[in-house]
């Protein structure tokens, strides 16, 4: 399917844009970390612990009460420093967790909380559209999660992936919120910058407010048929 084409952006080539992308993040990664300072590593320490403790992922956690993830294997993709997908292993009880994200300093920062939550997770540094063959037909879950689908131009091919990595009758789950919610934004709380206040006609609601599943998206129905043979939820 051929989708419009961004003009700030056309001249250069998809290795570029990711590699770029890369770099961005590599970058942000420093900032996410000092303004977390030692919570999500104190955090995972706590063997009950969880990021999914906002408002919004009470639309979350519903889903996954329906999804039966005890010994199975799961991924995300991308997973950036690792916080979610860690969860997701302990509150699911899953036999094992892999994460891939094209940032070299989300992946490190996922492997000292992965150490910390003492689970069995591993992350690979990669672009999720250069994920091995190694892992096709591994997994019995992928998570997708908010932020996420943006960053690929071309989500034909995001989902060819997604579909490759999943066993046959395996789950995706997908939490997104629609970009729109961005513009309502007026303000950032370092003390938890995964949760910023949102202002519209004289009303200031959460972001919270705003998450919905990317169906919303309409690139994205087209896309997921890439997905034969598992279930979206």
């Amino acid at each position: 399917m051929n989708y419009p084409k961004n003009p700030h952006t056309a001249h250069k080539s998809p290795k570029d844009l990711f590699e770029s992308n890369r770099t961005a993040w590599n970058e942000a990664m420093e900032y996410h970390r000092r303004a977390r300072g030692e919570a999500l590593r104190q955090g995972f320490e706590k063997p009950d612990y969880s990021v999914f403790d906002r408002d919004c992922d009470g639309v979350l956690l519903d889903k996954l009460a329906s999804i039966d993830l005890a010994g199975k294997t799961i991924a995300q993709l991308p997973c950036n420093n690792g916080r979610e997908l860690l969860s997701l292993a302990r509150l699911g009880g899953a036999h094992e967790a892999v994460g891939f994200d094209i940032s070299d300093a989300a992946i490190e920062e996922a492997r000292a909380l992965a150490g910390r939550a003492k689970l069995n997770a591993r992350f690979e540094r990669t672009n999720i559209l250069e994920i091995g063959d190694e892992y096709n037909a591994r997994f019995d879950f992928i998570y997708i999660s908010e932020g996420s689908l943006q960053w690929f131009p071309d989500l034909d091919e995001y989902f060819s992936v997604v579909g490759r990595l999943l066993k046959p009758g395996g789950k995706v789950l997908i939490f997104e919120m629609h970009p729109f919610a961005y513009f309502f934004e007026t303000g950032f709380d370092a003390a938890n910058p995964d949760f910023a206040a949102i202002s519209t006609k004289g009303h200031t609601i959460t972001r919270a407010a705003w998450t919905m599943w990317a169906a919303l998206n309409m690139r994205l129905r087209p896309a997921i048929g890439s997905c034969t043979n598992s279930q979206i939820f």
